[in-house]
Order: structure tokens, then C-alpha cells, then sequence
């Protein structure tokens, strides 16, 4: 018990740590707003409420999946003591409770419905919060060249999508790629405003998507450990007719399928996003760059969404690289 609290105020302590804003840090970021336009804005408040979310659903998942294992191993230990359940409520506490409600207050806070309310108000020329104003430093700083607005905004308050709202954007991004034209020797898709940028977008989308289906037989790693971890002689099952704890054995067949479960969704993982690597993308860009068209079995997987995600992508990436 004293452990598992150590650690959770050592990690509260470091994120206080490195959540503290260096005044330095500051004044880069009040210098660097006159070049920043109002799309700039919204996109880095667009990434830190898609950021808080994706904190929240873990903190969620995480604090349930302790509260439901916790509470389910206590309740296997008959007529614990007092000094047990003042312990055990603690560990529930800290290790479930604690993280279930800081991701359920996460999810409510930075709900994808208010990030269209207040995206939506900035966009018509409303003044952002401070409460999210203050949070726009570090990884979620505002940066020059966005020259679109988050579609979420766009679209529910009637903006120009491609037209920024603010005159101090005259400063242009260094170094930005202009879309070539389509000729007969480089094709298009077939979809009314869609460019060579566009295309080349969805394909990251679709790349990235790939990559994500490719990791999810990771999860099967997690009832892989809790098989090997039950081979320990430590651990052991409660006996109600004798009154002690007998030991538990796994066999080793069952030993031998998780690892070669485990085994095999690493080769699965490997072997499926191989063709979908970063390296495979640069090389499809140069080459369709060049002026050859995509092969036919690329074209026919590209749906509307991975426009849009990889338009999403190919931002945050180029808002990475500038800060």
C-alpha cells in the first residue's frame, strides 16, 4: 500500500513538475502571437481537447480495470480484519477510484461536444477562454502556417475553410509545399476539390490506419502475462474447507500457447505494417511527386476518411516540427 502511494505522488509530483509553465517559455510564445493567425489558434486548441480526451479514456480504463480487479480479489479473501479493509479501501481509492474519476472528469470537460461550442464561438470571432488559453504552451503552442481551420469549426459556423481570419498572417510558412496540377501523366482522384496534396493526404490517413489495426493484437499480450505471472508458487487459491491457501499451477502447455500467442502477434505486428511504414510512405510520395500515378491497389482502398485524417496527420505532424 505504502508503495503503490509513493509512487502515485512521485508521478503527481512530476507532472506538476513538468506541467509548470518557464517564464522564458512565455515571452517566446507572447513574441511568436503576432505572426499567428486565428486558424493557428484553433488548431492548437483542436489538438489539446484531442489530447485531453485520449488522457481521459486512459485514466478511465485504467482506474476501472483496477477498481474491478481490486474490489474482485478482496472479495475472495473471507472475514478480512479491519486493519484489511481500511487497506483495501485505500487501494481502491488510490489505485482506481483516484485515476476513474480524474478520466471521467477528462471526458466531460473536453467532451468532442464542447470542443465544437467553443471552436465554433472563436470562430466567429468570439474571444477564447482563459482556461484554454492558458494551456496553449508546450506540445499544444500555437504555431504559424495553418491555413485551414479545424472542419469542426468550419462547418458549424459558416467559415471560409481555406481563407485565414486574421490580416497579421501575411508572414508565409517557410519552406511549403505547393500542390503540383493535375496532367494526364499524374492523375487525380476523381472527387470534385481533391488535389495532389489531398491524395497524398488520404494515403498517410490509410497508412496510419493500417498501422493502428496492425497493433491491436498487442492487447492479447495482457492475459499472455497474467498466465505466466500465475506460474509463480506464490500465488495461490483460497481453500474453504482447509483454511489455507493451496498452490496453483498452470501447465506448461498452457505456458507454451501464450507464448507462442504473444509470438505470434509480434510477427503478426511486424509482418502487417511493414508495407505501411513511414520509409514506404516517403517513397510513394517522392515517386507520385515525380509524376507516376498510385498503384491501382493503393487507389482502390482510399475512402473520404482518410482525407480527412490524413489531412489531420500531415498538420500535426508539420506543428510538431516547428515547435
Amino acid at each position: 500500500m505504502n508503495r503503490f502511494l509513493s509512487i502515485w505522488l512521485l508521478g503527481a509530483g512530476f507532472w506538476l513538475l513538468i506541467g509548470s509553465p518557464a517564464h522564458a517559455q512565455r515571452r517566446s510564445v507572447r513574441a511568436a502571437d503576432a505572426l499567428l493567425t486565428r486558424p493557428d489558434t484553433a488548431a492548437a486548441v483542436h489538438e489539446l481537447f484531442a489530447s485531453r480526451r485520449t488522457g481521459g479514456g486512459l485514466f478511465t480504463a485504467f482506474g476501472g480495470v483496477f477498481t474491478g480487479l481490486l474490489t474482485a480479489s478482496i472479495a475472495q479473501v473471507p472475514d478480512p480484519g479491519s486493519g484489511d479493509k481500511i487497506g483495501a479501501a485505500a487501494s481502491i481509492g488510490v489505485m482506481g477510484l483516484m485515476p476513474l474519476g480524474v478520466g471521467i472528469g477528462k471526458l466531460t470537460r473536453y467532451s468532442k461536444k464542447r470542443e465544437q461550442q467553443v471552436l465554433t464561438e472563436y470562430a466567429q470571432g468570439g474571444r477564447l477562454a482563459h482556461k484554454y488559453r492558458r494551456r496553449l504552451r508546450g506540445n499544444f503552442r500555437p504555431v504559424h502556417g495553418n491555413q485551414s481551420w479545424p472542419e469542426l469549426a468550419a462547418v458549424q459556423a459558416g467559415v471560409s475553410i481555406d481563407q485565414p481570419t486574421r490580416p497579421d498572417s501575411a508572414v508565409q510558412q517557410q519552406g511549403a509545399a505547393t500542390p503540383a496540377p493535375a496532367t494526364a501523366t499524374s492523375p487525380v482522384l476523381a472527387v470534385a476539390g481533391r488535389t495532389r496534396a489531398d491524395t497524398l493526404d488520404a494515403v498517410l490517413g490509410l497508412f496510419m490506419a493500417k498501422r493502428f489495426g496492425g497493433q491491436l493484437p498487442a492487447l492479447l499480450l495482457v492475459p499472455v502475462g497474467g498466465l505466466i505471472a500465475g506460474t509463480s508458487n506464490a500465488d495461490g487459491e483460497y481453500n474453504v474447507y482447509t483454511g489455507q491457501y493451496e498452490e496453483k499451477q498452470v501447465s506448461g502447455g498452457a505456458v507454451a500457447a501464450g507464448l507462442g500467442l504473444a509470438l505470434g502477434s509480434a510477427v503478426y505486428m511486424f509482418v502487417h505494417n511493414a508495407p505501411y511504414s513511414m520509409a514506404k510512405f516517403q517513397e510513394l510520395e517522392a515517386a507520385y511527386n515525380a509524376g507516376q500515378p498510385l498503384p491501382p491497389a493503393l487507389r482502390a482502398q482510399l475512402k473520404p476518411k482518410h482525407f480527412d485524417s490524413g489531412r489531420e496527420w500531415r498538420n500535426k505532424m508539420a506543428r510538431r516540427a516547428r515547435r
